[in-house]
This record gives C-alpha cells, sequence and structure tokens, in this order.
C-alpha cells in the first residue's frame, strides 16, 4: 500500500507541474486573447512536449 500511494504522490504531482507548465504557456500566448503567431508557437510547442507524456493506464507500480 506505501509503495502505491508513493506512486500515486509522485504521479499527482507530474499531472500539477505539467498543468501548471501549460497554463503558463498560454499566459504567454495571450491567454484568451491569443492569435495567430502565438497560437501557431503554443500549438507548435505543445506538439514537441506531447511524445514525452504518458498515458496513466500504460503505468502501474512496476513500470512507473
Amino acid at each position: 500500500m506505501r509503495r502505491f500511494s508513493q506512486w500515486f504522490v509522485k504521479e499527482q504531482t507530474e499531472e500539477e507541474n505539467l498543468a501548471s507548465s501549460l497554463m503558463d504557456k498560454i499566459k504567454i500566448a495571450g491567454g484568451e486573447n491569443a492569435k495567430g503567431d502565438a497560437l501557431y508557437q503554443l500549438d507548435k510547442d505543445l506538439r514537441k512536449t506531447s511524445g514525452e507524456v504518458r498515458i496513466a493506464q500504460d503505468v502501474t507500480t512496476t513500470n512507473p
């Protein structure tokens, strides 16, 4: 149970960091008022990082 709890806390922390990073990028792009080049750059940046994200269902306590 402790191992699962450690894994869960680690995953939750990573997800919160990812969400925070995405929010920062959206704010830099102009938030709700983002247009044109800023949206293109945001999309390009998000496309680069999409390969780094793992689907939760593919992760287990033995394969974190």
